[in-house]
């Protein structure tokens, strides 16, 4: 026996995912069901076609239902209780479709009307979603006005929440059903700014109709004008504006480099030094990981040069950027297309030593294919400039090619040695950018434990260089005989200093199994002795 419960989920509507129906057929198919029971028959099943194969499926495999609303049993292998079912799921289906109609006819009036549809009560409006709550109101027009004037939203969610501005509250209609999301919850960024970009604020209605988005003029007076939305929109929804109230990453190491439990590590403070550390608290996203007890930390001093001298290192070791064999598509092509264009030149210059009185229509055609070699060189250098970019390749620029030989030679003109070069160049990026760069080149791991030399680095690009790095396995059992030694350490350290105490003592100390000290007085001496 198997109890299947699919919650509020819709018998009827299309594309509504129903996973314990799913098992119920498979129970059906593989013989492990008798008897199929259903508070009623509209609650199983409600479309024509989803009835009709799960009732021969049934049918086939002998299982009956039973609906416990009206204690109707159904034998479908019986041709009038398979008649019954059918009218009955006919009369389902004609009764959703029939709603569906007469809620589309409402709808359409509504709009027609300008109205907005039946919901909970927004913020800003009564609870007939049209009228104005002059309070809240009121608290949204200083909202738009901070926006506008440049502040940003957790400086509004800040003050709104100092001064108990929450989400409207649920109004249930019935008392036996309290309402899901009852409301009167603080605002978050997130929720503060999904309210100030609705544009029912500004008087505009807008619904979905044939998988469109539709806008008209509301029936009800907007909060705010349309110019005060449109600004206040144009900053809200601009993808360059500070976030998180603009703060810069300072670490190249924080968010690159991996804990031994699996999750980034952070930047943090402790004992007036910033560190690389684990916070499990912060990586929501990873359970897991986050309620693991194998967690790594090292001073910011000792994580910085090793990650960025790895990263120097990666990227003076990777492979030519133009190496022939990473060329694809295009680039491939007007490759090809340069080399038949030298080719042809090579022979006009031939032909023009013996070309006599028609020298000047070779010397023609060696200035057509001239032309042609120069606009399929600078094809090409577009089409490399664009796949080594100043954050794909830091070395692209200091490529030159051979116009003899189309191979690609080094000009370290201005750099004494490639690593300056590329350390100079990486000083010039934001440590944004070069933590994305170092994202393609290094994957770096921090083991557990005390010692300085617990960094490791993995090579994307330059795999030559990878010596046996310690793997996830490998990492855990090294913290494990790390947290075995420090208890071991510990437990010396306390039996030693139980001990030198009991020797002072003038008792007997017995250590008991528990790990507890049993302190007995000595025998009493004799009067004789």
């Amino acid at each position: 026996m198997a109890e299947l419960d699919e919650g509020t989920a819709s018998a009827y509507l299309p594309g509504v995912a129903r996973p314990q129906f799913v098992e119920l057929t498979r129970l059906v198919q593989t013989g492990s069901v008798d008897v199929v029971v259903a508070a009623d028959q509209t609650r199983l099943t409600r479309t024509d076609a989803e009835r009709a194969a799960f009732m021969k499926l049934c049918s086939d495999a002998g299982v009956q239902w039973h609906f416990s609303s009206t204690g109707v049993r159904h034998d479908l292998r019986n041709p009038s209780d398979a008649l019954h079912s059918t009218v009955m799921g006919a009369f389902a289906a004609y009764e959703s479709d029939l709603k569906r109609m007469r809620l589309a006819a409402r709808f359409a009036a509504r709009r027609a009307d300008k109205l907005p549809l039946w919901g909970p009560r927004p913020f800003g409006f009564e609870l007939d979603r049209v009228t104005l709550d002059e309070t809240e109101a009121a608290e949204l027009r200083k909202a738009y006005a901070a926006i506008v004037a440049g502040k940003t939203l957790t400086s509004v969610v800040r003050d709104w929440e100092r001064r108990g501005i929450r989400t409207p509250l649920a109004q249930g209609k019935n008392p036996k059903r309290p309402p899901k999301r009852p409301g009167g919850n603080a605002y978050t960024v997130t929720t503060l700014k999904a309210l100030l970009l609705r544009v029912r604020n500004v008087g505009v209605l807008e619904y979905e109709e044939n998988g469109e988005t539709k806008r008209i003029e509301g029936a009800w007076q907007p909060i705010v004008s349309a110019d005060t939305f449109r600004r206040a929109h144009a900053r809200l929804t601009n993808p360059d504006r500070k976030l998180k109230g603009g703060t810069t990453k300072r670490y190249l190491s924080a968010g690159l480099a991996l804990c031994a439990c699996g999750l980034v590590l952070r930047s943090g403070n402790g004992n007036g030094e910033a560190y690389l550390k684990c916070r499990p608290s912060y990586e929501r996203r990873d359970p897991v990981a986050a309620a693991s007890k194998v967690h790594s930390s090292i001073p910011m001093r000792l994580a910085e040069p090793f990650v960025m001298g790895a990263l120097v290192r990666a990227i003076c070791e990777a492979p030519m950027p133009d190496d022939a064999g990473e060329l694809t598509g295009r680039e491939l092509a007007v490759e090809d297309e340069l080399i038949e264009a030298r080719a042809t030149v090579e022979a006009l210059l031939d032909m023009l030593d013996a070309a006599g009185a028609v020298a000047s229509q070779v010397q023609a055609r060696i200035a057509a294919q001239g032309k042609r070699v120069e606009k399929l060189e600078a094809e090409r250098d577009e089409l490399a400039a664009r796949r080594h970019g100043s954050l794909k390749d830091l070395r692209a620029e200091w490529y030159k090619r051979d116009p003899a030989t189309g191979k690609t030679v080094v000009d370290w003109s201005g750099a004494a040695t490639l690593a300056d070069a590329v350390r100079a160049k990486l000083d010039s990026l934001s440590v944004k950018d070069q933590t994305e760069l170092a994202r393609e080149y290094v994957v770096v791991r921090l083991a557990p434990g005390r010692g300085k030399d617990r960094l490791s680095v993995e090579y994307l690009k330059s795999p030559q260089l990878n010596s046996e790095e310690m793997d996830a396995a490998e990492l855990a059992d090294a913290a494990f005989e790390a947290d075995e030694e420090r208890r071991i350490r510990r437990a010396a350290s306390i039996h030693r200093l139980v001990v030198g105490y009991a020797d002072a003592l003038p008792s007997r100390v017995t250590f008991l199994p528990s790990g507890r000290v049993s302190k007995t007085a000595p025998p009493a001496q004799s009067q004789n002795s």
